[in-house]
This record gives structure tokens, sequence and C-alpha cells, in this order.
């Protein structure tokens, strides 16, 4: 049982990022994602650095050795990657202004201020 969701990053040149796994916010994925993209202001299309910052808004202060995870990716989410719970999320950081693609589970929840679509199978 959790909140769990698969976030990962990608740019409009091919290139993604690892993987991030969050076991408890995936209601929170909308919230994480605003943090990361605020602090990445004036460094669009920067993949692993917005992924550091990803991480570091995910963990957010969290304490422990469960709860998030980083696996290699041989290539992009698809909503079958899906764990359930909130599902996959693909975030194009090429701009400013980051777009999602969700699938696999219930999505972003709350107010947010991202464009989002279905992710592909």
């Amino acid at each position: 049982m959790g909140d769990r969701a698969l976030i990962q990053l990608k740019t409009k040149d091919g290139s993604f990022s690892p993987v991030l796994y969050t076991h408890w916010s995936g209601s929170d994925v909308a919230n994480i994602l605003g943090r990361a993209q605020m602090v990445m202001r004036g460094r669009p299309g920067d993949l692993y650095y917005a992924f550091a910052r990803l991480v570091v808004a995910a963990i957010d202060g969290n304490g422990g050795n469960t709860g998030f995870g980083v696996s290699n990716a041989e290539n992009i989410l698809t909503s079958r990657d899906s764990h359930g719970d909130a599902g996959c999320f693909v975030v194009d950081v090429t701009t400013e202004q980051w777009t999602v693609q969700q699938g696999g589970g219930y999505g972003l929840e709350g107010e947010h201020q991202f464009a989002v679509t279905e992710l592909g199978a």
C-alpha cells in the first residue's frame, strides 16, 4: 500500500533522466514539480540539474531509508510502467514552462500550472 508515483524528465532532443520513485507522495506530484520548476527558472532544458532539483523537492527533508528511489532508465516511461496509485509522469523541461504527460493512475491532483496530456502505453 502507498501513494506511489514514477517521475521522469525529458527534453525535446530525445534525452531523458533516470526515474524517481516515490512511495508516499503521489498526491503531491504537482507540488513537487512546481518546487523543482521554480528553482530551475533561468535554466530551461538543463535535464540533469532539473532532475537533481526534482529529487530534492520530493524528499524535502523526509528522513529515513525508505519512501524514495532512483533508477536508471533504458527508455521513457509509458503508462504500462505504472505501479498504480498516481501513476507515471513524464515531464518536458525543454522550456521554462514544463509540460506533463501522465498515465497509469489518477494523475496530478489539486491546483497546478502544468499543461497535462495523456501518456501513451
